[in-house]
């Protein structure tokens, strides 16, 4: 279905341009006893158009389609069918793209629930590509202006509701961008905190001419704050307009359904339920004399009848004053910026807009596609992601700290009765060092992955230009900064136990940054490949099992077939390295030799996860 007025072309200053969308999800097999789910399709030939500078609205009961068009559109997710242009872009063709055009507030904070208020601002700011410098900067503004410097320095995940929420808005806000899309952006927020966000988001379009798609069930809220809405239902647009076109099209169908007791219910005292019966009975003459020609006035008694009848109801002792609409409460509770009406708020922006950019705009017209944001670097971002990454693994310090080193410990202790010591000994001494940090990179990260995918807040990185590479290392490098306490431990106790030199730990500076890499593109890739998330957990275990019999058991002593397997392991090589250092006379270029094997592994292991991020991220 077509829409709008603008398919007369990108000359009319339209932004985003969806043409015959269709998704389908396909049908589900049941398992232990639960139904099968047939097909759905939950877009169903969506054509739309969204103009510069509008708030437009997506309307519709749960089920309607309006998350599957939303991911649509911010290059989550690839239509089976149709075209999504924004600002000129191609996003079934280049869904990478829309991180750099797009800045998207989703319905998920679990990507952020351990940072602070301030830090969650930053980290975003950093990952859109600005310099730390610029980020604060923004950061700083922001946070002031949306009244959030009194908990900049708390946690998200100790916040109320309302609180959580206007904190990712404002991390959303950081770094500008063309585009803003909003799904329930001010969900369990009190009036204040909704007039500053609709006055941000105002103040962004008339200074900027940003456009913004929102997602919401509040009717009134929507009525206030939107320039056009479009109704979806079943996967299609049943209607798009502005607020007040749609409510003159229904205005004759609005129908009352009045229902009263003959007996009050048992909770309710005999006081009370007088006082209801003298409500409803109140109402019912107002509408007796609206009958006979009382007009207005006969209608207005009606109404205030069925008000205090139902306020009486509910509890109330007294009727009480009416309170201000919702406009007026907004403006009485703020200082500054009033919520304009939607239609005049709209001409105001529009008008501000064409004065600013001379009436055209690059992407809009017949000048191409507007620049892209730049992608941010991968040293850069990926320092963001460890220093954000280091609040959740602080979380998990102490299993990182005792439970992987006792975990080591106590194998080499095992051990000890087993190998007579030389080579054995070695190989024992290595492969428990290194499997304190394939608890980490394996097990942790496959866990962590596998809950970051299901709960959504894999959509908090990939709607960001940030290299995929630079998630999974920056994730594996905070929690990995646990383990070099627990591995040189480890070592230590080892190399004592099993009567070997000291001299030559300092490999380990190597080892422990080379094999966790490797094994950290790995479990990363267990976890985004995993369809459940018991999977993930399930494979990060037995990724760890892996790197228990491969790593610390001499491979002399294993079969054939399974000491081909350990040489596909990747942190095998760093074993290797660092049990050569144990020797005597160590034979330094075989050490090099399996560093950068260890190293190569390591980029194939990461290619491997950034292709599970993109193919997890873009569904």
């Amino acid at each position: 279905m077509s829409t709008g007025t603008a398919q007369a072309g990108r000359g009319t200053g339209v932004v985003c341009a969806v043409r015959d969308l269709v998704k389908t999800y396909p049908a589900a097999r049941g398992r232990r006893g639960t139904p099968a789910t047939p097909a759905v399709r939950a877009t169903d030939g969506i054509s739309l158009d969204v103009r510069r500078g509008e708030i437009f609205g997506l309307l519709g009961p749960n089920g309607a389609g309006k998350s599957t068009l939303v991911r649509q559109l911010t290059g989550l997710m690839r239509p089976d069918s149709g075209s999504v242009e924004l600002l000129g872009h191609d996003l079934v063709r280049h869904p990478e793209r829309a991180s750099r055009l797009v800045g998207y507030l989703g319905q998920e904070s679990t990507a952020l629930d351990e940072l602070t208020v301030s830090l969650a601002a930053e980290t975003t700011g950093r990952l859109r590509g600005l310099t730390a410098k610029a980020a604060r900067a923004e950061r700083d503004d922001v946070l002031e202006e949306l009244g959030l410097g009194g908990i900049a320095g708390r946690p998200l995940k100790k916040l109320s509701g309302g609180q959580r929420r206007l904190a990712c808005f404002a991390a959303a806000l950081v770094g500008e961008r063309p585009v803003l899309v909003l799904d329930e952006p001010t969900t369990g927020m009190d009036p204040v905190a909704r007039r500053a966000v609709w006055a941000a988001v105002d103040r962004r379009r008339a200074q900027n001419g940003a456009t913004v798609l929102l997602v919401t069930h509040n009717v009134i809220e929507a009525e206030t704050v939107l320039d056009r809405v479009a109704v979806l239902e079943r996967g299609r647009v049943i209607a798009c307009d502005t607020p007040a076109g749609l409510k003159a099209r229904v205005a004759g169908e609005v129908r009352l359904d009045l229902v009263w007791r003959e007996r009050a219910p048992l909770d309710v005292p005999e006081s009370r339920a007088a006082r209801i019966r003298a409500g409803v009975r109140a109402a019912l003459g107002a509408a007796a004399g609206s009958r006979r020609g009382a007009g207005g006035r006969g209608r207005r008694d009606r109404w205030r009848g069925l008000r205090r009848a139902r306020r009486l109801h509910a509890g109330d002792a007294e009727p009480r004053r009416r309170l201000p609409g919702t406009r007026r409460m907004y403006e009485r509770a703020g200082q500054g910026v009033s919520v304009v009406p939607a239609e005049t708020r709209s001409a105001q922006t529009r008008i501000k807009v064409a004065k600013e950019a001379g009436g055209a705009a690059v992407g809009m017209t017949g000048r191409g596609p507007a620049p892209l944001a730049p992608r941010a670097r991968l040293l850069p971002s990926l320092a963001a992601v460890y220093r954000a990454q280091l609040s959740r693994a602080r979380v998990a310090r102490i299993p990182l700290l005792f439970v992987a080193t006792f975990q080591s410990v106590g194998i080499m202790v095992l051990m000890r009765g087993v190998v007579d010591g030389g080579g054995e000994a070695r190989a024992v001494v290595a492969g428990s060092s290194v499997l304190v940090v394939a608890f980490v990179a394996l097990n942790l990260l496959a866990q962590y992955f596998g809950q970051l995918r299901a709960s959504g807040g894999l959509d908090h990185y990939a709607t960001l230009p940030v290299p995929p590479a630079a998630v999974v290392l920056g994730t594996a490098a905070a929690y990995a900064s646990f383990t070099v306490p627990g591995t040189f431990v480890t070592a230590v106790v080892g190399c004592t136990l099993f009567q070997l030199p000291l001299s030559h730990l300092w490999v380990l500076a190597a080892v422990i940054p080379l094999a966790g890499a490797a094994l950290a593109g790995l479990g990363a890739a267990l976890g985004l490949l995993a369809p459940r998330q018991e999977l993930a957990t399930l494979l990060g275990q037995l990724g760890m099992s892996a790197a228990l019999l491969l790593g610390v058991l001499p491979a002399d002593r294993l079969p054939a077939p399974i000491s081909y397997a350990r040489d596909l392991l990747p942190s095998t090589y760093g074993v290797e390295a660092f049990a050569r250092t144990f020797d005597a006379h160590p034979d330094w270029p075989a050490v090099a030799l399996d560093l950068a094997v260890c190293a190569a592994v390591g980029v194939v292991s990461l290619a491997v996860a950034t292709w599970a991020y993109r193919r997890a991220a873009v569904r």
